[in-house]
Order: C-alpha cells, then structure tokens, then sequence
C-alpha cells in the first residue's frame, strides 16, 4: 500500500516527510490475535495466481511503490504448515520480487518459537528462508526482552543461541534485520506492571554480540514494542541510540535517561544497574520466573494443552498435593531466593527515596517514573512471596497439625 504513516489520516505522508522507507507486506497462513491468512484454501486458482494478485495489489502506486516488502509464514506462534509448501511459496515470492519488483527489499519473519526438526527439510520451522532464494532476506525475531546468549525459558526455549546462529550462517548470503522486542510480552507484564531496564541491557549486549555481521549482510536492527507505557519509551529509545553508534553503550544510555536528575543523577543510574543485576537471575531461571510474570485464563488453558508462552506458578489446587519434601524443596529453591531479592529491592527502593531531596524540579517527572517502576517490581515480589507461602504454609500446616504454622498462613492470606 506503499504507506510510513496512519492510512487514511492526515498522518499518512508524516512518515515519509521525515524520511522513512515505504513499507508493505501480508501474512501467509496467520490465523492468531483476530488475524486471517491471505491464501484462500477454497479458492480455486493456484497459491502463485493468488501470491502474485496479493503483491501487486500491495506494491500500490508505481509513484508511492513501498521500500520494503515483509511477510510471515505461520499459522499462528505454535502450528506449522507444511515445509514442502512453505519453501515453494518462499521461492516463488522471491522470484516474483527478483523479476518484477527487484528494487523492493523483501523480508520474511524468522520468529522465535521453539520447534522440532520439519519432516522434510529437517530445519525449524522457522529457519525454512534458508532454503529460499537469497534475494529473500530475513527479520530475526527474538522474544521478550531476552537476548541471544543467556536462558530464555519462554516459547519452548532454553535460549535463543539458535537465533544466533542461523544469523552466523545466514549475513553472508542474504539481507538480515535483527528484530527484538522492546515491549509487548502478552501476560508476562500486561496483567501485572514490571519495570524492566533489564530490556535496556540486553539489547545492547545483542548489538556487541552481532556487529561483525555489519561486514556482511546484516543491515538492520529494528524493536517490536507496544503495551503498557511503564518505561518502555526508554527501551525503545535506548535501542535506536544504540543501533545508531555501536560505541554508545547501555551505561551510555542510562546515564543520558537519568541526565535531567542532577546532582542525583549519578545515585539514580547506579539504582538502575542494580536493578538490571537483580533482574538477570530473576528473569532467566524459569523457576523464579514463573512467579514474576503475570497470567490469564487463556494462558493457563494453552499451557494446559502443552503451548507454554512462558513458564506459570503452581496453581492452589497443584500445591494443595504437595508433600513435606516437596515444601522443603520449594523453601529452598523458590522462597530463598525470592527473599533475597525482596530483600535488595527494598534497598534501592530506599537509596531513591533518599536520593529524592536531590532531584531538581524540572527532574522530577523524569525521577518518578524510575522510583515508580522499581517500586512496583518491589510490591509484586512482596506480593507473590505472601501469596505462596501463605499457600506452601498452609498445605505444610495440614501435612503437620501445626496450629501456629495454619494461623501464620491464614494471617498472610487475609494481609
């Protein structure tokens, strides 16, 4: 449709007044969030007729025609079509790009989901661009806020390394796009607020990781970002300044977000540091996880039919058979840790109240956006923390006759 700015709005030419590229693309087979699939199983004229009337209807006016042109392949995050299938129309799309509309930088999505080897091309699912002519280059999506080295216990995965690698293989051959996310994780932050700096960090430490891909083919670092509005314009303009100069680092970055603080501003960035130290062991050992993200029922009921989007706490009724050992066990590996935690962010919560005095007025909206965010990171900790070991107690009470351990449990579930 050749548009960069809101269709139909006075907005519409905004985008390209400042300089960004036309942009255009469709979705295969999506059927996910409300979406429906471009190719029409009861049509009867062949995929390529339908692929190519698809295109060109996109591609728009030869005066406004778009810059890039990007596509998914997936039915949704967790099912596949066939390989055999996909590949065919991948190399049909490319070749009608190379021969009709070579100008057009072509993009398919490389999500992040988990998956076994397809039956065919042995490959993930969503590695299957491989196959594709080389004119067809690929947005590398990685999920949440997690980078491509350490645990990543979402979507089926233990990390996001495999990521990595396809881009090794891939940046000489094809055009690549990096494509984290600065915002959006579904329940993981929607249901409850998380302030996640932690998001800051990652993304920088991705762009150290893949700049010798800018020797070959990797052209782009771009971030997926919506949702709720707790921080996350820091996210996203941390990532543009950082992609824009490699040597600007998330230190850089943070020292610029806490600029208008004043004589405060050196105590409010070393908070955030800290609380991207806290975050780390939080966020990537799914144990712990699982009690910082929030849920909803369709969450629950998808991993109930084995689509885990990220990892869940035990539910009452699950917790309601456990047994001494298993309490132990949870005290040790679960409550501790959490505890510890508690226990730091309460300490920085502290250093920001005391670093408030400090903070000029024109600072001061600046200043209370961090304190804000760490402190619900503080609360939803303290929270969840009450809320299980009331349950743990509870259960241990009955395994036990303990009156005092069922009367400490009852307290905290009425706190």
């Amino acid at each position: 449709d050749g548009l960069a700015g809101l269709d139909g709005t006075p907005l519409q030419d905004y985008g390209p007044h400042r300089g960004f590229p036309l942009s255009s693309g469709f979705s295969l087979y999506n059927q996910q969030q409300g979406a429906s699939g471009l190719l029409d199983p009861d049509d009867p004229r062949s995929d390529e007729v339908q692929l190519a009337e698809a295109i060109d209807a996109r591609m728009g006016d030869p005066e406004r025609r778009p810059d890039v042109f990007s596509f998914t392949f997936n039915p949704s995050e967790f099912t596949e079509e066939d390989d055999r299938t996909v590949v065919r129309q991948l190399t049909f799309i490319a070749d009608y790009f190379r021969d009709k509309y070579p100008e057009t930088k072509l993009f398919a999505t490389n999500h992040g989901t988990a998956g076994p080897p397809t039956p065919h091309y042995g490959v993930r699912y969503y590695d299957l661009p491989q196959f594709a002519p080389e004119n067809l280059g690929v947005k590398v999506h990685t999920l949440m806020f997690y980078d491509l080295e350490r645990p990543a216990p979402v979507y089926g995965n233990a990390d996001f390394h495999f990521l990595y690698d396809f881009m090794e293989r891939e940046h000489t051959k094809r055009e690549i796009e990096y494509f984290p996310e600065a915002a959006w994780w579904l329940t993981f932050d929607i249901a409850v607020p998380l302030y996640l700096p932690i998001t800051i960090e990652a993304r920088s430490r991705d762009l150290g990781l893949i700049a010798h891909m800018l020797e070959g083919k990797l052209t782009g670092h771009r971030v997926f970002g919506t949702g709720h509005e707790w921080g996350y314009w820091q996210n996203e303009y941390c990532s543009y300044r950082m992609a824009a100069d490699l040597a600007y680092d998330w230190h850089a970055c943070l020292a610029d977000l806490t600029s208008p603080m004043g004589p405060a501003a050196a105590e409010v960035q070393a908070v955030l540091e800290a609380q991207v130290a806290l975050q780390v062991p939080l966020f990537t050992r799914a144990e712990l996880l699982a009690y910082l993200v929030g849920t909803d029922p369709e969450t629950e009921a998808a991993a109930a039919v084995g689509v885990v989007f990220h990892p869940l706490p035990p539910a009452p009724a699950d917790i309601a058979r456990w047994d001494l050992a298993r309490i132990s066990a949870w005290r040790q590996e679960i409550l501790a840790p959490l505890r510890t935690s508690l226990d730091a962010h309460y300490a920085l919560v502290g250093r920001l109240e005391d670093a408030a005095a400090q903070v000029p007025e024109r600072g001061r909206p600046w200043f209370a956006e961090v304190a804000d965010g760490v402190e619900a990171n503080t609360l939803r900790l303290a929270h969840q923390i009450a809320a299980y070991d009331a349950l743990v107690s509870r259960r241990e009470a009955r395994l036990t006759g303990d009156a005092a351990l069922q009367a400490r449990a009852e307290a905290l579930l009425d706190a």
